[in-house]
């Protein structure tokens, strides 16, 4: 539990890395309502994101503070590195704010409240080299969130 608390908490934490500013797909067609479920998003920086529920709120942009909840995982393993299961309140994050994960932030963007989605976070979009010892995540390891968009404001 120990390890899933600091991992949650490295995901809002300070990031020495450079945010990635690439601009998103068309925020209006990435979550439309009125698009087929499940599509997948290509960000074209290795960040893969697969729609499987549209939202028919507000429109994530960079800036806005989203409320999302989320399970992360080391792709190609099963257990679960993060998780919102359990919290009181659900996380609020800020999108293109210094402790946002690059990843994390460029999956959202352009994604309705209402959405679900899964993300894959490549490793320069998420810990890198370093990866996070103690909490299962190894070096150069490709994450994956599945995330719901609760809420954006």
């Amino acid at each position: 539990m120990r390890y899933v608390l600091l991992l949650c908490a490295l995901l809002l934490a300070a990031c020495h890395r450079e945010q990635s500013h690439a601009p998103a797909a068309s925020a209006s067609a990435v979550a439309s309502a009125d698009v087929a479920v499940p599509r997948t998003i290509d960000r074209g920086d290795g960040c893969v994101v697969e729609i499987t529920q549209n939202g028919s709120g507000p429109v994530a942009r960079m800036g806005d503070e989203v409320t999302l909840a989320y399970d992360a995982h080391v792709k190609d393993a099963e257990a679960t590195v993060a998780s919102t299961r359990g919290w009181d309140v659900p996380c609020r994050l800020r999108l293109g704010e210094r402790g946002a994960l690059a990843g994390l932030t460029r999956g959202i963007e352009g994604l309705s409240a209402g959405s679900k989605a899964r993300i894959e976070v490549p490793p320069a979009l998420g810990y890198g080299k370093d990866g996070v010892p103690g909490a299962n995540v190894p070096a150069d390891a490709t994450l994956v969130f599945e995330v719901e968009i609760l809420g954006v404001r």
